[in-house]
């Protein structure tokens, strides 16, 4: 523990140090000579704040709560930065209350970007970085740190919480834990022994099919990882691939809040399943909260090259599908930041979209309009491997059988737009992938809607 101590302690002015440099920079800091009985104050004060940050010594009633909620993370990045906020507030450069904002931001900003898919590379650094950006107001200068790097808002990150494969990242159990404790208890239970849970199991035995229906296997496909049918347990042998019936006789009696809940219900079928991803979607932006809008950075002063950022982005895109021959139709704009694609199907849109300033982003968004919206998306996504075998990369199915637009959408890896070198690298990843996506998924929409009208032909005939 002590040579990651001292590292941190080295990193919490602002200066990134290599795992493999610590002791090389301590020497280097301190060559000039230094006072021993004060360096060692200095030591010991900072490894009380270091016993604290990582939750060995208690912190005080307002902290506890932000800090344990961010501890559960395991984010060992964030504690040259935890130093440098603790030790501002001990010494009054800091009010606690801002103090325990900040950590809140921070356990805020790590598990929003992982739900949006967002990258933790640079962790490492940032939260170095970080040390010396917060000038006089540290809690609002990490804010604004935090969101010029990408801090998912609540419609962003509440849309991806409905999609993301929760089960198989790094925080299903901690945001399943977190999820838990901001329900009411009035007698807490035991956690430290619980495992994630499928409600739906991963194997769909002929019993969960005849109760799920008949279009069972779309919905496994689609909701099995997601947060709307994960839960805690400690019964995971005893339970295994259960019926629902016996399942929530389980949930009943546990001591598990979120369990309880699951088991008002009297069916698990698509309904309760995204229905209850909605419910933890709403509650998840509450206890990781986050910015309520995504903005983007004031532009320069007379930089006009920027005020026409969009604009010029797809005259660029257009001018490369001119120049390449490409089949793709722009068309007109929805907004500023999308260019909408003829797909030759009636009730849908593809949609390319590009996002400067701080939430930065390329991608594309297929949305599924129309009367029969829902059971297209579902025809395409009974052909999902299919689909996306032809495309050559993995998509985000989003489903939603009710008044909103089913979509399918799929995002560039870390595009920086604001960037004109990369323009035709981004450029060329979306012509590439509207192609494949027009042609494996405008063919197949184009087919069910024509099925549905010589369908529609016979009904008025008979």
């Amino acid at each position: 523990m002590l040579t990651p101590f001292f590292r941190d302690f080295l990193m919490k002015d602002g200066t990134y140090v290599s795992p493999r440099e610590v002791f090389a920079s301590f020497e280097r800091r301190y060559a000039g000579g230094f006072d021993p009985p004060m360096l060692a104050r200095e030591l010991t004060t900072y490894a009380g704040y270091y016993r604290v940050i990582r939750g060995i010594e208690p912190a005080s009633s307002t902290l506890q709560g932000p800090l344990q909620k961010l501890l559960r993370l395991d984010s060992s990045t964030t504690y040259p930065l935890l130093l440098n906020l603790y030790s501002r507030a001990q010494s009054g450069g800091m009010a606690h209350d801002g103090l325990a904002g900040a950590v809140d931001r921070l356990a805020g900003f790590i598990p929003r970007r992982l739900i949006c898919q967002e990258s933790s590379r640079q962790y490492g650094r940032w939260f170095v970085s970080a040390c010396n950006q917060l000038g006089d107001d540290p809690a609002r200068g990490l804010e604004l740190f935090l969101e010029e790097r990408g801090f998912p808002a609540d419609e962003r990150f509440k849309a991806a919480f409905l999609t993301r494969d929760l089960y198989h990242s790094a925080y299903a159990h901690a945001i399943l834990l977190g999820l838990e404790l901001a329900l009411p208890h009035k007698e807490p239970a035991d956690l430290s022994k619980t495992t994630v849970e499928h409600i739906m199991p991963q194997t769909l035995a002929h019993a969960w099919r005849e109760d799920l229906g008949a279009d069972a296997l779309a919905v496994h496909a689609e909701l099995l990882h997601t947060a709307g049918n994960l839960t805690l347990s400690a019964y995971n042998p005893e339970l295994r691939n259960s019926r629902f019936a016996l399942k929530r006789n389980y949930y009943k009696k546990s001591n598990v809040g979120m369990n309880k809940e699951i088991a008002t219900n009297e069916v698990w079928t698509r309904e309760q399943i995204v229905r209850r991803d909605e419910e933890l979607a709403d509650l998840a932006s509450t206890v990781w909260p986050g910015p309520a809008e995504e903005t983007e950075p004031a532009l320069p002063p007379g930089d006009a090259d920027q005020i026409n950022l969009y604009a010029e982005y797809w005259a660029a895109f257009s001018a490369l599908l001119g120049e390449t021959g490409s089949p793709l139709i722009p068309m007109a704009t929805v907004d500023k930041d999308r260019l909408d694609v003829d797909i030759g199907a009636e009730n849908s849109t593809l949609q390319a979209f590009v996002s400067g300033g701080r939430s930065r982003g390329v991608g594309i968004i297929l949305s599924l309009a129309g009367p029969n919206r829902y059971e297209t998306y579902r025809a395409l996504l009974r052909n999902k491997k299919e689909i996306e075998a032809e495309i050559g990369r993995g998509l985000y199915w989003s489903g939603r059988p009710k008044e909103a637009d089913s979509q399918i959408s799929t995002y560039m890896t870390h595009p920086n737009p604001n960037d004109r070198k990369q323009w035709s690298q981004q450029h060329e990843w979306l012509r590439e992938n509207i192609e494949r996506m027009t042609v494996s998924l405008g063919q197949r929409i184009q087919g069910i809607e024509e099925s549905d009208e010589a369908a529609a032909e016979l009904a008025e005939k008979a």
